[in-house]
C-alpha cells in the first residue's frame, strides 16, 4: 500500500484575501513540482490550516509543518503549532515568511532592535525558539532577516527568497505594457493601521491622481484584493466620478486578477500582494506603501523608487512616481524580470530541500 505523507501549511487562508490564497496555491504547486519520483514512491497530501478557537488539530498526524507566506512570524498561535511539532520531532520550515510594522525606507536604514523593542517579549522569545529549530528557514526579504538576526538567529541559517506569490503564473503577459491605455488601481483598508494613520487623506489624493491619468487618456479600473476592501473601492470610484474610472465590486481569484493585470500599462497599489501579482505577470507597479512589508518587497526587486509611504502619498508625489516609471519602464521591467529569475532559482532549491526532509 502506498504511503501518504502529510504536510500542514500554516497561513492566513480562508479569509477571502487573494494574496494569502495565492501564497498557499504557489506553495502547493512548487512542492509538487519538486518531487523526484525516482526517489520516492510516496504520495503527498497538503492541508491548509484555518485558525479557529473551537477547532483543534492533531499535529502529530503530520510529517512536515510549514509556516507559510505573509507576516506569519507574528502569529503566536502558529508559532506554538510549530513549537509543538518540533517537540514531537516533526520537521518545520518557513516558506518565505515575513514580519511587518509601521516602518519605511530601505534595509540600510531599518533598525531591527528598535522594531523588536516594540514587540511582545513573549512573541520574540517563541519566535527565536521556533526559528532557531527550523530545518529550513526562508524569509521574504531583508527586513525580516534583520529582525531574526537581532533575536539571535545566525545569518547563515536564513535564506531570502522574496515573497513566494511572485512565482504565480509566470509569462502571462498579454500586451506590452507601453501599448496599453489601461491602469489598474488597487484600493482598500487596513483600518488606519498605516503609515500616517489617515487612509481618508490618501484616498482624496489618489482620486486627484486618477483624474490626472484620465485627462491623459488612460482608462482606470479600481479593484480590491480582500472582501473588506470592496466598499473602499466603490467609494474611491465615486469620489473620482468619471465614466473612465470603473470599480470592480468583487474579489477575483488569482487567475482572474492575473488576467486583468496582464493587460494593463501599469498599476498603482495599496495592498502588498497587488504589487506582487503585478510583478508576477511582468507589469510595473507603484506601491502606496502602507506598512513596512511593502518597502521590503520593493527592495527585493530593486524597485525602491516605485514605493511611496502612505504618509507622503500626495497626488503630486504619486504622479511623479508614475512619471519615473514611464520614463524608465524598460529598465524597470528588465530589473524585475532579472530578480524574479534570481529568486525563482533560490525558491526552487529551497523546495527540493524541503521535499527531501520527508
Amino acid at each position: 500500500m502506498t504511503r501518504v505523507k502529510k504536510i500542514l501549511y500554516l497561513g492566513w487562508i480562508g479569509q477571502a484575501n487573494v494574496g494569502d490564497e495565492v501564497l498557499f496555491e504557489v506553495f502547493k504547486t512548487l512542492f509538487y513540482l519538486s518531487i523526484d519520483r525516482n526517489k520516492t514512491q510516496c504520495e503527498f497530501r497538503i492541508d491548509g490550516y484555518q485558525e479557529n478557537q473551537h477547532y483543534k488539530i492533531d499535529i502529530s498526524a503530520y510529517d512536515l509543518v510549514v509556516l507559510g507566506g505573509g507576516s506569519i512570524f507574528q502569529f503566536i498561535s502558529y508559532l506554538n503549532l510549530c513549537k509543538n511539532a518540533q517537540f514531537l520531532e516533526i520537521p518545520t520550515v518557513s516558506f518565505g515568511t515575513g514580519m511587518d510594522g509601521l516602518f519605511a525606507g530601505n534595509s540600510a536604514a531599518f533598525d531591527a532592535n528598535s522594531f523588536l523593542n516594540h514587540q511582545d517579549p513573549h512573541l520574540i522569545s517563541i519566535l527565536f525558539q521556533v526559528a532557531s529549530n527550523m530545518k529550513l528557514l526562508s524569509v521574504r526579504g531583508p527586513f525580516t532577516k534583520a529582525v531574526l538576526c537581532s533575536t539571535g538567529i545566525e545569518e547563515t541559517q536564513i535564506d531570502v527568497v522574496s515573497d513566494p506569490a511572485l512565482f504565480y503564473d509566470e509569462n502571462r503577459r498579454a500586451v506590452p505594457s507601453g501599448e496599453s491605455n489601461r491602469v489598474l488601481v488597487n484600493w482598500g483598508t487596513s483600518f488606519n493601521h498605516v503609515l500616517g494613520k489617515n487612509e481618508e487623506r490618501v484616498e482624496r489624493e489618489l482620486a486627484i491622481a486618477i483624474r490626472s491619468l484620465i485627462e491623459r487618456g488612460f482608462d482606470v479600473t479600481v479593484y480590491p484584493v480582500w472582501w473588506r476592501d470592496v466598499e473602499c473601492v466603490i467609494r474611491l470610484a465615486d469620489r473620482v466620478d468619471h465614466a473612465k474610472c470603473k470599480p470592480i465590486n468583487v474579489v477575483y481569484d488569482a487567475h482572474g486578477l492575473a488576467s486583468f493585470l496582464a493587460n494593463s500599462a501599469f498599476t498603482v497599489n495599496f495592498k502588498l500582494h497587488a504589487n506582487i501579482m503585478a510583478a508576477a505577470v511582468g507589469v510595473p507597479f507603484i506601491s502606496l506603501a502602507y506598512r513596512g512589508k511593502c518597502f521590503e518587497f520593493a527592495e527585493t526587486l530593486h524597485c525602491n523608487d516605485l514605493a511611496i509611504g502612505t504618509d507622503k502619498a500626495a497626488a503630486r508625489a504619486i504622479l511623479e512616481k508614475i512619471q519615473h516609471l514611464e520614463v524608465n519602464r524598460g529598465a524597470i521591467e528588465k530589473q524585475i524580470e532579472h530578480d524574479k529569475q534570481f529568486y525563482r532559482s533560490k525558491i526552487n532549491s529551497f523546495c527540493k530541500k524541503m521535499v527531501d526532509l520527508i
